[in-house]
């Protein structure tokens, strides 16, 4: 948490105590600093409580009980703790609406000033249920909230959406950056599998991580129906590969900074986890996605390797990671 100066926070935070925050802002969200994204420092196991006015509501996960504070008439808001490796600490506060959309929970900002809620909460229901049925081992309890001005967010349990994307003022099917909303709807929920339950490890983590979710967007929309919105995202990745020339660099080397960037990873990366599909056949293929990604944990390329030379054995896969992984070499096209 940056502060400025001694107790006080200019986001209506305050510091009461070593490992404890109360909160006096109706409108604030707590998020961990970058981490270093090769060495990615795991995360310690840890539990959260938050001390907020009652009118407010606190989101972080799952809610293991809420108790009134005389002292301060406030109310303390206690969530399920979390295993190691997980997530860092992480909260939003603010005045919300619960609504319930197909049978789930989700809370939306009393300003948000949304004037199409329903539309975007379906679609990203229905998209969840598709990936649950096609890698189980989300998380049990999970949530979606709005907030303002933080660009959209993945966190374990709890996705935030942005209200000033228009996600609560336009229909799914309007395009954003050239795409369907329902592809970003997409490749958020496909974030929680690949870089959240699942993080890389080494100098390739971003490889396993974000150009993952990227492949399983793709996929998602052909398992969900939306086979015109899986093509559209397929070509996108091919003419952004037309136009950027030669890779800079292995794609195992490439950093965070290529997300604001190029975005190779997410173009020449996922056309490398498509060849992957392809050279292992599809089918083996998900029963490895399955066994990595429905488990919350960590993993590198060699495990990914290792386990596609048990499964398809016959396969050069040595050759396929120097020259795709390790190196600079797109794969066929698709």
């Amino acid at each position: 948490l940056a502060e400025d100066a001694g107790l006080g926070s200019p986001y209506g935070i305050t510091r009461v105590g070593p490992n404890s925050f109360t909160a006096l802002d109706p409108q604030w969200l707590a998020l961990p600093s970058t981490v270093d994204s090769v060495t990615r420092l795991m995360p310690p196991s840890w539990s959260l409580s938050v001390l907020a006015p009652a009118n407010l509501d606190p989101l972080a996960g799952a809610i293991a009980g809420k108790e009134f504070d005389a002292a301060t008439k406030a109310l303390r808001t206690r969530f399920h703790p979390h295993e190691p490796g997980l997530a860092w600490p992480y909260f939003l506060i603010g005045d919300y609406e619960l609504r319930q959309t197909s049978g789930v929970n989700w809370h939306l900002r009393l300003d948000s000033k949304a004037t199409l809620q329903e539309d975007t909460m379906q679609e990203m229901v229905r998209l969840k249920k598709a990936l649950d049925g096609w890698i189980p081992g989300a998380a049990e309890h999970w949530t979606m909230a709005s907030f303002p001005w933080v660009g959209d967010r993945v966190l374990p349990g709890l996705t935030v959406l942005d209200e000033q994307r228009g996600w609560f003022s336009e229909p799914v099917d309007t395009l954003q950056e050239g795409l369907t909303r329902r592809t970003a709807l997409a490749r958020l929920l496909c974030q929680e599998r690949a870089g959240i339950r699942r993080h890389g490890l080494g100098s390739a983590s971003l490889f396993l991580d974000a150009s993952l979710a990227e492949y399983l967007s793709w996929r998602l929309l052909k398992v969900s129906g939306n086979p015109d919105d899986a093509a559209a995202l397929l070509a996108s990745w091919k003419a952004a590969e037309a136009q950027a020339g030669p890779l800079p660099m292995p794609l195992s080397l490439l950093e965070i900074g290529d997300l604001y960037g190029p975005r190779r990873l997410l173009s020449f990366g996922p056309l490398v986890w498509v060849a992957i599909e392809q050279e292992c056949g599809r089918a083996e293929f998900d029963l490895i996605l399955k066994e990595f990604l429905g488990t919350p944990g960590w993993w590198s390329t060699e495990d990914l390797e290792k386990r596609l030379k048990q499964a398809k054995p016959e396969a050069d896969w040595e050759v396929f990671f120097r020259k795709h992984v390790y190196g600079r070499d797109l794969p066929a096209s698709p």
